[in-house]
């Protein structure tokens, strides 16, 4: 059976339109931006190409983000490093056209990411066992599932335990790009000196908690930046209400390794 495709929709969208995005100097004074449509179609066309003839499928889904976002419910100041960061001229347009033109997936509130994890996690929404997320996001570093990083054309295979272990790491160190601090002061290094990949998920989180009570924090400090480090699984949503379930620890199930 050949792969299903999960693709990170919103990254190589942006990519398309960057690229062929222009300064134009209008009248010698007078500036302004100016995108291609056509081009970006066509580099973005390329690019989903390529990873179904990599792959030898033609089985694949798009994730994209919905517009508002459950993780600012959270932590209001999440990604609000962005807001003065407008996209590409085209983005809105690209974006219309893929939705008209293949196959693609979003839900209120969530980010791509998080359809890619719930899809990636899930035995019943595909049946296709063997599914690969494709993207750039080392965010995906904390997903139970089989990874193709098109940056450095690396494949991965994480498993539940490594998956774990990547979701602490990143409620310690944060998440710049994302706007999220994690615990301030603790860097890479710092945090694999709190956890190791020889603790359990339930060991790891309590020793998160034991190093933000340590730097004057309290639980909750460290409870909002793991759920909003989380990307979610398909057991962190409820299906029927259509909302994302907050990580907990007491709420983590023991899944089997699906990959």
């Amino acid at each position: 059976m050949s792969s299903c495709l999960l693709i990170d929709g919103d990254i190589y969208l942006y990519k398309a339109c960057a690229v062929t995005e222009k300064v134009i100097n209008f009248d010698g004074d007078n500036c302004f931006l100016l995108g291609s449509l056509s081009e970006a179609k066509e580099i973005f066309a390329e690019q989903i190409t390529s990873f179904l003839e990599m792959f030898h499928t033609k089985q694949y889904i798009i994730a994209l983000s919905d517009k508002d976002n459950f993780r600012k419910d959270i932590l209001p100041s999440y990604k609000a490093n962005r807001k003065n960061k407008p996209k590409p001229v085209q983005y809105s347009f690209l974006r219309q056209w893929v939705e008209e033109n293949y196959v693609t997936m979003s839900r209120p509130k969530l980010e791509g990411d998080d359809i890619l994890g719930i899809l990636a996690t899930s035995s019943v929404i595909i049946k296709n066992p063997d599914k690969i997320i494709i993207s750039l996001d080392k965010d995906m570093k904390t997903l139970p599932a089989k990874y193709y990083d098109s940056g450095s054309d690396e494949r991965k295979r994480i498993t539940e335990k490594e998956a774990n272990y990547n979701h602490m790491l990143q409620t310690l160190t944060g998440d710049t790009t994302d706007n999220y601090k994690g615990l301030q002061g603790v860097g890479k290094v710092g945090a694999e000196k709190i956890i190791n990949k020889d603790m359990s998920y339930k060991e790891m989180w309590q020793a998160v908690i034991e190093a933000y009570k340590a730097r004057g924090f309290t639980e909750q400090d460290a409870l909002v930046q793991a759920r909003v480090s989380r990307i979610l699984r398909h057991y962190d949503y409820d299906y029927q209400r259509k909302k994302p379930l907050y990580w907990t620890i007491e709420n983590e199930k023991k899944v089997s390794s699906i990959i």
